[in-house]
């Protein structure tokens, strides 16, 4: 005969998931309270019912943009480094002369001179 070997009585409720489907890890964050509130108006505007599920679905599924930075190279450090000591070695003799015509002079010219260079390095590496 085929017959069916007893298993007991039929289990009540949902068939438990494997352990791939099973949400047993934790995403933690500290928060304002002004970051919290404006997070759950998001929620309920999205129509999401918990956190976590607003959580997982903006995280998996939401806009993320990836910052990526060039390093500097250590070449413009070091001429950026020499820069700063001939400023201050600039600024200790006007300084100690006296000279503020001298010293206006100078100041305008490197202003004229660095300003371009500042911006550049500003647009290459800045976050």
């Amino acid at each position: 005969m085929d017959e069916k070997p007893d298993t007991g009585p039929p289990s009540a409720g949902r068939p438990r998931k494997d352990n791939r489907q099973l949400r047993s890890e934790w995403l933690k964050a500290r928060v304002t309270l002004d970051e919290k509130h404006r997070a759950e108006q998001l929620m309920r505007d999205a129509g999401h019912k918990s956190e976590s599920d607003f959580v997982r679905d903006t995280v998996l599924n939401g806009r993320i943009v990836i910052k990526r930075f060039r390093a500097p190279d250590p070449a413009i450090i070091s001429q950026l480094q020499r820069i700063g000591n001939n400023l201050n070695q600039i600024a200790k003799i006007c300084n100690t002369t006296g000279n503020d015509r001298r010293a206006r002079f100078i100041e305008l010219h490197l202003d004229d001179e660095l300003r371009p260079v500042l911006q550049l390095l500003l647009k290459l590496f800045a976050p």
